[in-house]
């Protein structure tokens, strides 16, 4: 169990993604790939589109990247990694951060799993 939450994607839909960072080096990599920093949030990115092939390249540019989606306790986003890939739109592997137990005021225990 580690106190910071990693990077983790935590929207992805056909037109936009979007991702919280851990750290700001992080922001700075989503920043140089076409991601625009939220004005509301810290530490959170968005990369919008109305091209979906424009959306899924990058999807898989995170992929590569080793950043993993989340499961439905924090977005779903893992679960539109799926859905896309069953309709051949994504290829290969990904990584889903699942989290573990409800304290919100703590730490929150995760796993990082290859799907």
């Amino acid at each position: 169990m580690e106190d910071k939450i990693p990077t983790r994607v935590t929207v992805f839909d056909s037109t936009r993604i979007i991702v919280e960072t851990e750290k700001n080096e992080d922001g700075i990599t989503l920043a140089y790939i076409g991601f625009k920093k939220s004005k509301s949030h810290e530490d959170v990115y968005a990369y919008r589109s109305s091209e979906s092939s424009d959306i899924f390249r990058m999807a898989e540019e995170l992929r590569d990247m080793g950043i993993p989606f989340a499961t439905d306790r924090t977005g779903g986003a893992d679960y539109a990694v799926e859905t896309f890939r069953s309709r051949g739109q994504l290829s290969g592997k990904f990584k889903r951060i699942n989290f573990f137990g409800r304290d919100y005021s703590g730490p929150l225990r995760y796993s990082i799993e290859e799907f």
